[in-house]
């Protein structure tokens, strides 16, 4: 990684990085079209599949490495509300190559726009417009009726990317809402060591080693709405303290200098 801190080589490399991951995601493009035509769960379980490769390879020629544990905390046969830190604008993506389940993610419409990536997002995702209280309440009752289907969702609770130096932005209280109505168990993943390897509000990268973690899924049987406080503040702080303890950015001295 000392090899790319110099301005001009990590300008190269991370016009490398972004040039190569452009055009795969353009080539990748036309893989998802072909996928699209299959039913609901066979076509995101596809889509999953196709991403981990399609990331494993990338990630070859860029000496950015993807790793995932806890996978044996997963029960294919459960559907979740997947729950994860917000780092950057490709989390959505890497998320989607490391959880080989059936899932849709919430995204904001804004990132339907994005040429290329958003016709791909919109192939299996559940679409929010955050500055309209209508859309809102229909991605709502969408993804109820995902978890009613037996697919699960993914929620970056946070809202959007964590620009700040602590390790998570306070919650919102949907996630946590939405998986005591469908009773459905909360299931953490975390992305680690993102802001080392892509600084917060940059387009700098550095080549590394990132990592998604499963932390153990927290069930929500038996809970009410009034049980949501308790529940949301549980999972706020099982992640924060799983990012604290294994996040390089913020588990060095020198993390306020990455972070910023």
């Amino acid at each position: 990684m000392k090899f790319f801190q110099g301005k001009v080589l990590n300008g190269l490399y991370s016009l490398y990085v972004l040039v190569s991951f452009f055009t795969t995601l353009t080539l990748s493009f036309f893989v998802y079209c072909l996928l699209a035509w299959l039913p609901e769960r066979s076509r995101l379980m596809a889509i999953y599949r196709y991403n981990h490769l399609w990331f494993n390879i990338w990630g070859k020629f860029t000496g950015i490495v993807m790793e995932t544990r806890g996978q044996h905390l997963l029960d294919p046969n459960q559907t979740y509300v997947f729950v994860g830190n917000h780092c950057n604008m490709l989390d959505i993506i890497i998320v989607g190559s490391r959880i080989l389940h059936p899932f849709k993610p919430l995204i904001k419409k804004e990132l339907l726009y994005v040429p290329v990536m958003g016709i791909m997002l919109s192939m299996i995702s559940v679409v929010v417009d955050r500055s309209s209280k209508q859309s809102r309440a229909m991605s709502y009752q969408r993804m109820l009726q995902t978890l009613n289907r037996g697919i699960s969702v993914l929620i970056f609770p946070e809202g959007t990317r964590n620009r700040t130096e602590n390790p998570l932005k306070p919650f919102y209280d949907g996630a946590f809402k939405l998986a005591i109505e469908a009773q459905v168990p909360i299931m953490p993943g975390l992305l680690l060591n993102v802001r080392r390897m892509q600084p917060v509000s940059s387009f700098r990268f550095y080549p590394g080693k990132i990592i998604f973690e499963y932390l153990p899924p927290i069930p929500t049987e038996g809970l009410t709405q009034a049980d949501l406080p308790i529940l949301k503040k549980k999972v706020f702080e099982q992640m924060e303290r799983r990012i604290l303890a294994e996040d390089s950015a913020f588990a060095s001295p020198s993390a306020a200098e990455v972070i910023k």
